[in-house]
């Protein structure tokens, strides 16, 4: 196994929620909306990568960076919508050793919830030709347990 045995994970959420504010921002969008008001921030995104972004014909570094970028901003949206968080949760069959995923979702009526493999969600979408957050988010959401809010 190798990979992250004990990560910090106070330390990754913080890169990755900067990375995501950066992102926002670089589109013109104020990097707080992630918090303040995580639907613009998504329509903001998928407005961009509407026009022109085809992971299909990326190579192996744009992909990768398009996925960071895809489960950067579809977990800050999840964490600031549901109140949930970041985890690490060990997991033998991944070559990392464990996964990332959020959890701690506050579903409105008080039923249990499960966690969310957002890397597998991210990664997934790679495979087709237009990619929109906002289905990212919604099949996390079902995954969850959470009704849907987009």
């Amino acid at each position: 196994m190798t990979g992250y045995p004990n990560p910090d994970t106070d330390a990754w959420a913080a890169d990755l929620r900067g990375f995501a504010e950066r992102i926002v921002n670089s589109l013109g969008g104020d990097p707080q909306w992630l918090r303040t008001n995580p639907d613009w921030a998504i329509g903001l995104l998928d407005r961009e990568i509407a026009e022109g972004f085809d992971p299909t014909a990326m190579d192996e570094d744009e992909q990768h960076r398009f996925r960071a970028m895809l489960m950067a901003v579809t977990g800050e949206f999840l964490i600031h919508t549901h109140g949930a968080h970041w985890a690490w949760l060990p997991d033998d069959t991944s070559p990392l050793g464990g996964r990332w995923v959020v959890t701690g979702f506050a579903h409105p009526l008080g039923h249990a919830t499960r966690p969310v493999d957002i890397g597998r969600i991210a990664n997934d979408a790679l495979s087709l030709r237009q990619v929109q957050v906002i289905d990212l988010i919604s099949t996390a959401e079902h995954e969850a347990g959470l009704p849907a809010t987009t």
